[in-house]
């Protein structure tokens, strides 16, 4: 199932980030109770799908507040919950962005995930939960 439409231009393979930025013009964009597919064909990988995905997304000039839930494979994991308020004009100069995600994850099987993910970090770790925020300087304004 697909949330919403993009124009064409946007799915052209190149190295730019297109796609990102065109997000970042949306004022808000939801997505509630979507299924989603990842398939990779470049790198091979099999195909992952996602249930019960809930997405928003909220940008204010260069003020970006995003919210996701999702539920694995249930040998992958436990339901993905990921957040963010951020600033930053472009994703073409990630180095200037500020703010702080939050992510939570009761269990997952790293060792699975590896197919899909490069978790070089994590060679060592199996099995676990997450709950994380990071954050980098939050800008004000």
């Amino acid at each position: 199932m697909v949330c919403c439409k993009f124009p064409d231009e946007i799915w052209e393979k190149s190295a730019d980030n297109k796609f990102a930025n065109m997000l970042l013009n949306q004022s808000r964009d939801s997505c509630a109770r979507r299924a989603y597919f990842w398939l990779d064909e470049k790198l091979e990988k099999p195909l992952l799908e996602f249930d019960e995905v809930n997405l928003l997304l909220e940008n204010g000039w260069n003020h970006h507040r995003f919210a996701m839930r999702a539920i694995p494979p249930a040998e992958l994991a436990t339901q993905l919950d990921v957040r963010g308020d951020l600033y930053g004009k472009s994703f073409d100069n990630l180095q200037d962005w500020r703010g702080e995600i939050y992510s939570q994850l009761e269990y997952a099987d790293l060792a699975a995930w590896k197919r899909w993910l490069p978790l070089a970090r994590c060679a060592q770790a199996r099995q676990g939960s997450v709950a994380r925020l990071a954050g980098r300087g939050k800008r004000q304004g």
